[in-house]
């Protein structure tokens, strides 16, 4: 019996995560890549999947995890014109 291939949506409710997180994750290497179908169609293998979330640690926390993704928000810019201080 052959693999099974998942489109982007099953591969989002299989693991948990959205599609900004996943391909983020591509692109940082902690995440198993689409395979090329042609045409612009992209499907992952479930086998692939199913290998991706036994390597994961367990989610009580008691394994900590190898490399964790970190997502840190931007910092935060003022827009406008710079305050001008009275000279004191």
């Amino acid at each position: 019996m052959s693999d099974p291939w998942l489109k982007l949506r099953e591969v989002e409710r299989e693991v948990g995560l959205s599609r900004s997180a996943i391909y983020r994750r591509i692109a940082a290497a902690t995440f198993p890549a689409p395979r090329q179908l042609g045409g612009g169609v992209v499907r992952w293998p479930s086998s692939v999947i199913a290998a991706w979330k036994a390597d994961r640690p367990a989610e009580d926390g008691s394994t900590p995890p190898a490399a964790p993704v970190a997502e840190e928000e931007p910092p935060h810019r003022r827009r406008g014109r710079p305050r001008r201080h009275p000279a004191a």
